[in-house]
């Protein structure tokens, strides 16, 4: 055994991770210039899991690619993890990189995938694209596409489209290709599906309108639709080009998003800036929106915002109309002052109501209003004071003069002997009141407002929540200004809002305050805080480290303060004060080793035991001891476990120490049930140990610990060798929990073993020993897991087996649409549109958009099978998805559907219920008519049909034995249209000659 490797290991054993991972850097470049670097790998590799990571990270320190290529295929994650941080760094050859793929597993493969497609690793990905596709289809090969060159994915991208599970780096390296096969797509899809398959693929238009807006733009515009993703990135397309943008959104499709004024701010702002000719358009459309007009002039200049407003208004005789306070609000002063003058003489005139007219004269100067408004406020109804109080404290706002809003305090003075409703309303509109507006002289007035609000006996939340907010803009504002009176009414009010528990809030001061600004606060503060900590107050040192954010990092007096609380506040205090004092990445290390030393129990708390476990991995031991640190915060006798979610940075004797504890727990039979499974789930993922713990309890007598340990099997960092233990349990009581923990154990091994081992359970010898969900899932696995080619036959065999239950075969079906280029698919695909109404309701799920074009026409004459015989629960199953495949495109005249028949619907005796004539005829109105104009269908005719073997007498109406025959006449008038002719639903006749006296032409 090598002893560089032991001296290594025995001087990093005592270190914290940190420092260990400067320790192996530097054994790393020691061993680099001795040229010792194998020796000390395969050292370190012979020390178990731990080792071999050691093993892979120094490799990586030491740029031994030629060992890290050998570790691209391992099981384990952080082994693998510095291979696939060489291969994106293109340090591997591409050769290496080829064969691990071949047969790699699920996870393994998809992480290397992802990794040359993120590193742009063309020629690597030029090789790989098409064997993957070939050997594992297009939801494979589609993840590299990406970093191939322009000519590969130009000739790739429409047979790799369907697999694409993410649009962002092709729309970023291949815009104009994306487009253009989309594009296509959307041409050789029916109209029906069109909306629904853009909808679906809206994520690929959201990527590409950052890279090319106006491709994107004239999607849009063509087909009239604005999905979600793309709402979002609209303000891209009003850069891009405004005018066209807004002509977009006053399409008449678009007209109901666009008159909810949904418009984003980021979009308003650009076409404010632009100022397109057409924004005069959009004015236009909101003519009857005055909350989206009112956002909208909100963001131009006001010396433009009559303008607008006049050309929005056009049409509306505006000496006659009522302006709601939302327009008035964003008009001009004097413009605003104009308009409210003329909505109160109008109101005046007519004899309206006083609150429609102290509404608009609350515009006009105070002088000339105030007299009105204290009148309205001394009024006796409680309600109409509640309506007046507000208006009255605007109209002092809007006059934006501080000794207005002085005299206003004063008047305000009277809430005291108010009832709540009118004090919440009244206080609700002082704090919307500029906070720059109140002098050092309002100080007085604002502290009698607020003791006597707080006093009330009826006071309620919405009274000292619109103090609360009135106290916090007060404060941001006058923090910086040296505002002395006003800032201590403001820290009076919050802590008398919020007693002397600690939940003292004053906002966030660190986005309003200038860049040293926050001294001045502190320096203004000091007096109330040294007063507070002297009686281990600690409640406004924690509201001004949070009102602060990071700047109070760097203020070592609050710092002092924060360790101060940690050493004589309370348990509360203590937890709040280590919290905020452990924010600062920047010496927390340090500060964590006070906090333990100080007071052992501390380890238990989250913050620091974070820190313990991720990073002073030297500290833990006192934590994974026998018995715990007993003390202030862990009480003696009580039950406690560590977390183990980042035991990969601890040392192999650690890891035991935790393994032995959870162990302990799994087995402690007075522990509660949950407490034990959850310890078992905590062991799983503790490198080597946690395994052994879980396996001892996979034979359990106990249910909950059984199930608990097979589900936490695939977790452990040997998730490949447990996959045969889990897959005994498919024909048990635990295959309920045994079978999905085999989901995530197959996504680590191999396929050619894979495929071994699940097909013991597609292609058993008896099915009734193996559970119907472990069939299901083995299907599943197989086909997601497996290649096609390889995947196919077994599902195929496990479909065809004697015996097997419908819902197993209804499965092979719905993956065997997937593989359609594989012939064994077929024959299942053919027998299930024979077959039982499940796997016909199967067949129909797939839809147009699922199926590659080359395999359509067949698909679709599937669908066309299986609707005969036309039963009505297999036609209510299966007429909604015709309406999908029956259509032609509007630009290609070929059709996907066989030639139409007449197919019988129902017998004699069992018509057909209303449902199903319900779906048929949703259906054929879809069919008929692409374009909404040209076929429209007239009439649904019936007619019995006898059967050779029929018997009947004269005068007597169809029997049992008859046939009824539905058949479909359409008739209608060829306008100015492109359609192609409709294309007729299975079982109907068109007729193109219209009914009599119908007064239509037939048509061409």
């Amino acid at each position: 055994m090598s002893q560089r490797a032991e001296h290594l290991l025995a001087a990093v054993d005592q270190l914290s991770y940190p420092r260990r991972m400067r320790e192996l850097a530097s054994a790393a470049r020691r061993a680099a210039a001795e040229g010792a670097v194998d020796e000390l790998l395969t050292g370190l590799a012979a020390h178990g899991v731990h080792g071999r990571r050691l093993a892979a990270t120094v490799a990586d320190m030491a740029r031994h690619d030629a060992y890290l290529e050998g570790c691209l295929a391992d099981p384990d994650r952080l082994v693998r993890a510095p291979a696939i941080k060489a291969l994106r760094q293109g340090r591997l050859t591409d050769a290496a990189v080829i064969g691990v793929v071949e047969d790699a597993p699920a996870a393994v493969r998809q992480q290397l995938m992802h990794a040359i497609a993120v590193a742009g690793r063309t020629g690597l990905a030029e090789a790989l694209v098409e064997p993957t596709y070939r050997r594992w289809g297009a939801d494979a090969a589609a993840e590299v596409l990406a970093a191939c060159t322009a000519k590969t994915v130009d000739r790739l991208l429409p047979r790799l489209f369907r697999g694409l599970d993410s649009y962002r780096l092709l729309a970023a390296r291949h815009p104009a290709l994306l487009l253009a096969e989309m594009e296509r797509r959307l041409d050789t899809l029916p109209a029906v599906v069109r909306e629904g398959w853009l909808a679906s693929h809206a994520d690929a238009l959201a990527f590409l309108a950052g890279q090319d807006p106006l491709g994107v733009l004239a999607v849009l515009e063509r087909y009239e639709t604005l999905p979600m993703p793309v709402v979002r990135k609209l303000h891209l397309l009003v850069e891009a080009d405004p005018g066209r943008t807004v002509r977009l959104l006053l399409r008449p499709k678009l007209r109901s998003w666009l008159n909810s004024g949904r418009l984003e701010p980021a979009v308003l702002r650009r076409l404010v800036r632009h100022a397109p000719a057409e924004l005069t358009d959009l004015a236009c459309a909101w003519n009857d929106n005055a909350a989206a007009v009112a956002r909208l002039l909100a963001y131009l200049p006001p010396s433009r915002r009559s303008a607008l407003f006049d050309a929005a208004m056009e049409g509306k005789d505006l000496a006659h109309a009522d302006l709601s306070p939302a327009l008035l609000d964003v008009l001009p002063y004097e413009r605003r002052t104009a308009e409210a003058r003329r909505i109160a003489m109008l109101a005046r005139e007519r004899g309206a109501h006083w609150t429609q007219i102290l509404t608009a004269a609350a515009y006009l100067p105070p002088d000339e209003v105030r007299d009105d408004l204290l009148g309205a406020v001394h009024r006796s109804g409680a309600d109409d004071r509640a309506t007046a109080y507000p208006l009255l404290v605007r109209n002092a706002a809007r006059s934006r003069a501080p000794q207005e809003v002085s005299r206003l305090l004063r008047e305000l003075l009277r809430l005291r002997n108010e009832q709540d409703p009118v004090r919440s309303a009244a206080l609700s509109a002082l704090a919307e009141v500029r906070p720059s507006l109140f002098t050092e002289d309002a100080a007085e007035d604002l502290e009698r407002i607020a003791v006597d609000a707080v006093e009330a006996r009826d006071s309620s939340w919405s009274t000292r929540h619109a103090l609360s907010r009135l106290a916090l803009s007060v404060l941001r504002e006058h923090a910086g200004r040296g505002g002395t009176r006003l800032i201590g009414w403001a820290l009076d009010t919050l802590i008398r809002l919020s007693g002397h528990t600690g939940g003292a809030n004053v906002g966030r001061l660190d986005t309003v305050l200038r860049r040293g600004q926050e001294y001045e606060v502190l320096a203004a503060l000091r007096p109330r805080l040294e007063a507070a900590t002297d009686k281990a107050d600690y409640s406004l040192v924690f509201a001004l480290v949070r009102a602060l954010g990071r700047r109070a990092w760097g203020m070592t007096e609050l710092q002092e303060y924060l360790w101060q609380a940690v050493q004589f506040g309370d348990d509360a205090s203590v937890r709040t004060a280590v919290n905020l004092w452990l924010e600062q990445p920047k010496g927390r290390d340090e500060r964590v080793e006070r906090i333990v030393r100080l007071e052992p129990s501390a380890a238990v708390l989250p913050s620091v035991l974070s820190v313990l476990t991720g990073r002073r991995t030297d500290l833990l031991d006192p934590v994974l001891a026998d018995t715990p640190p007993y003390g202030r915060f862990l009480t003696a006798r009580s039950h406690w476990t560590p977390p183990t979610y980042r035991a990969h940075r601890w040392v192999p004797r650690q890891q035991r120490a935790a393994a032995e504890l959870l162990a302990r727990t799994a087995g402690d039979a007075g522990q509660p049930v949950q407490v034990r499974v959850q310890a078992l789930s905590a062991a799983a993922v503790i490198p080597e140990a946690g395994l052994e713990v879980v396996r001892r309890y996979t034979g359990s007598s106990n249910v909950p610990l059984t199930e608990a340990a097979l589900s936490a099997l695939p977790w452990t960092d040997r998730p490949d060798e447990v996959l045969p233990q889990l897959l005994e349990h498919a024909g048990g009581d635990r295959a309920r929990v045994a079978i999905y923990a085999a989901t995530r154990a197959a996504q680590y091994v191999a396929p050619s073993r894979l495929a071994t081992d699940l097909r013991r359970l597609l292609t058993p010898q008896d099915p009734r020993t193996v559970k119907v969900t472990s069939r299901k899932e083995a299907v599943r696995l197989a086909a997601t897991m497996l290649p096609p080619a390889q995947a196919a036959p077994p599902l195929r065999e496990a479909f065809e087996l004697p015996g097997q239950h419908h819902d197993v075969r209804s499965v092979c079906v719905a993956f065997a649409q997937g593989m359609l280029a594989e012939p064994a698919s077929w024959p299942m695909l053919e027998s299930a549109a024979q077959g039982r109404t499940e796997l016909r309701r199967t067949l129909a799920r797939a839809t147009v958009a699922e199926v590659d074009e080359e395999h359509r026409a067949r698909y679709a004459g599937l669908l066309r099978r299986a609707c005969e015989p036309l039963e009505p629960e297999t036609a209510a199953a299966l007429f909604p998805a015709l309406a999908e495949w029956a259509p032609c495109s509007r630009r290609s005249p070929r059709c996907w559907w066989p030639p139409p028949r007449t197919l019988p619907i129902g017998r004699c005796g069992r018509w057909p219920g209303r449902s199903w004539w319900s779906s048929r005829r949703t259906t054929t109105a879809r069919i008929f008519g692409p374009c909404g104009r040209c076929w429209k269908p007239q009439e649904i005719r019936t007619s019995p049909t006898p059967s050779p073997s029929a018997t009947s007498r004269p005068g007597s109406g169809p029997r049992a034995c008859c046939t009824t025959t539905a058949t479909v006449a359409a008739a209608g008038r060829r306008r100015t249209c492109c359609c192609p002719p409709p294309t007729p639903l299975p079982g109907t006749r068109i007729s193109r000659a219209p009914p009599p006296n119908s007064g239509c032409t037939p048509s061409n």
